[in-house]
């Protein structure tokens, strides 16, 4: 990292308030540079919550197009095209080399807005492909790579170049390469967010933007550094080459309470290198606790959930991977419990409520509240097509309904519409909300689905379905920056973590950063659940510290 006077480094730990620190920086220096100003981070989804709008503030003043991360602000400044990208055409390649076919996961990660974010390898070429973005994230020089990955790399880059296509690495290598291309937009301030999870690679390329700038602000945390396996560097936060002066750090957690912080801060300082920080936690003792549900055995942390739910609290149930979360989801769902991601709204597993479209719990929704929301013909046909015409509609009906819908889906159906289209019992059911006549008239593949609304009506009423879940359910990684007020956390590593902690990869310093940001994403409660396997996939560090810490939480 370069030593200019220019640069700002802010440290956020847990709950500090770094996106409004910055914000607030935004503010100041947009009085001096307007919209030339650039806000980065390692996810659009990052990028935009800076300056996403906030009740009671006015927007802040710069474009949407200047908020976002490295790979798509090198897409814009090389002005490509995403039939240029190769994630558009990855199975051209793996058809002509077999040996290198990619997942539907790996395929799915590949995102301009969410970059790295594919799971872990699922075939022989996922883990190919990662080895070789792993060393261009890293810079590693190419005599320093195996002689099967120098192949793959032949082959792989020279149908790119036939192809004229490029790939993320080669966004951020052009842009920095290049020396024609400077920052985007010609701005005068930079913020990096999320500093800790950049590459090598990113880094240098964000180095190089600042020499155009009058201002550079990087803010992070070392501790909640999340991507070290696609090369992010921890170490660049730790203020080599930046004044002390221009070093800060955030002092007060609105989020982590005393004996929660006691138990993050004591974790998190088995790491190897870090930069030292005091912050206060919030006024408030809050609890940790222990849980003998497992993610295998989730009954336990599914029965707590649902209780804490009851008493009008927000929830999270965490774990390391995605995979250990299937058996959660199952019991939740037999549980009644209302859950959601809405930091990953493409997992349909995570989201089975989902709004933005016609899930079964919105159908049933719609048929409880009409006296509320009368039903556009979008809504009507959403209702009509997952039930039996007999009993229901009017010769012809269904098909008209469906027309109807195409051609003005936003459209209120008026009352004397729905009268001739249904038949007097259905009109006066449905409109009543007699959610029992519409179960009794679904076709046979859709009963199965109300099993879990109908579970969410006998607990929480019609407000259980439509009102946002009270319990986040997710991956540590998926839920970075949000909080609730009681965490669930699977204490879990994947058999490979578990491998590479056992040998010494990293030193364990990824794993305990990793579970730092789960143990600091509640605001009252932490509950820290039993691991699945003790002499398998557990986590040594984290049971031994769990068992010399017992007495003293229980105080």
């Amino acid at each position: 990292m370069p030593n200019h006077d220019n640069w700002r480094l802010i440290f956020g730990p847990p709950g500090t308030g770094k996106t409004t620190e910055l914000r607030r920086i935004i503010r100041e220096l947009a009085d001096r540079y307007g919209e030339a100003i650039i806000a980065t981070s390692f996810t659009k989804t990052a990028a935009l919550n800076i300056i996403a709008p906030r009740d009671g503030e006015a927007p802040l003043p710069i474009p949407k197009r200047n908020a976002n991360t490295m790979h798509a602000l090198c897409f814009a400044v090389l002005k490509l095209t995403k039939k240029q990208m190769t994630a558009s055409h990855l199975k051209e390649f793996t058809a002509l080399h077999p040996e290198y076919t990619t997942s539907d996961s790996f395929r799915r990660g590949l995102s301009l807005d969410e970059p790295m974010e594919a799971e872990a390898a699922a075939s022989i070429g996922d883990e190919v492909f990662a080895r070789y973005n792993l060393h261009r994230n890293q810079m590693k020089p190419r005599d320093a790579w195996d002689s099967a990955l120098v192949r793959f790399a032949e082959k792989y880059e020279k149908w790119k170049r036939e192809a004229e296509l490029f790939d993320f690495a080669d966004l951020i290598e052009r842009c920095l390469l290049d020396k024609w291309h400077h920052i985007p937009y010609g701005c005068k301030a930079l913020i990096g967010d999320e500093f800790q999870d950049f590459t090598p690679i990113q880094l240098a390329l964000f180095a190089k933007w600042a020499q155009d700038t009058e201002i550079t602000v990087a803010a992070g945390d070392d501790d909640q550094t999340l991507y070290s396996y696609t090369g992010a560097n921890p170490g660049a936060l730790l203020g080599q080459g930046i004044p002390q002066s221009n070093i800060f750090i955030l002092p007060d957690s609105r989020r982590v309470p005393a004996k929660i912080q006691a138990v993050a801060n004591a974790w998190i300082k088995g790491v190897s290198a870090r930069q030292e920080k005091t912050y206060n936690a919030r006024e408030a003792e809050g609890a940790v606790k222990f849980c003998n549900g497992s993610y295998t055995k989730p009954d336990m942390v599914a029965g707590q959930a649902y209780q804490y739910v009851q008493e009008g609290k927000t929830c999270m149930i965490l774990a390391a991977c995605s995979y250990m979360l299937a058996p959660t989801v199952h019991k939740l769902k037999e549980f009644g419990v209302p859950f959601h991601n809405p930091y990953r709204p493409s997992r349909g597993d995570w989201n089975p409520l989902d709004t933005r479209g016609y899930s079964m719990a919105r159908r049933m929704a719609l048929v409880l509240s009409y006296d509320a929301h009368e039903w556009t013909w979008r809504d009507l046909d959403a209702i009509i097509s997952v039930m039996q015409a007999e009993g229901v509609t009017e010769r012809g009906a269904k098909k008209e309904i469906d027309a109807r819908a195409d051609q003005n889906g936003a459209t209120i159906v008026p009352v004397s519409e729905l009268v001739s289209l249904l038949t007097p019992q259905a009109f006066a059911e449905l409109i009543t909300g007699n959610i029992e006549f519409f179960t009794a008239h679904l076709l046979p593949d859709e009963i199965e689905k109300t099993h879990y609304p109908s579970r969410i009506l006998r607990s929480f009423g019609p407000q259980g379905l439509t009102d946002t879940p009270p319990v986040v359910i997710g991956t540590i990684h998926s839920v970075k920056g949000a909080e609730a007020q009681v965490v669930f956390l699977y204490t879990d590593l994947s058999q490979k973590a578990a491998r590479s902690q056992a040998n010494g990869i990293d030193g364990g310093d990824a794993v305990r950063r990793q579970f730092y940001v789960g143990l600091t994403r509640a605001s009252e409660t932490l509950v820290l659940c039993a691991p699945h396997d003790r002499n398998f996939a557990k986590i040594p560090a984290f049971e031994a510290f769990d068992r010399a810490q017992r007495k003293e939480i229980a105080a």
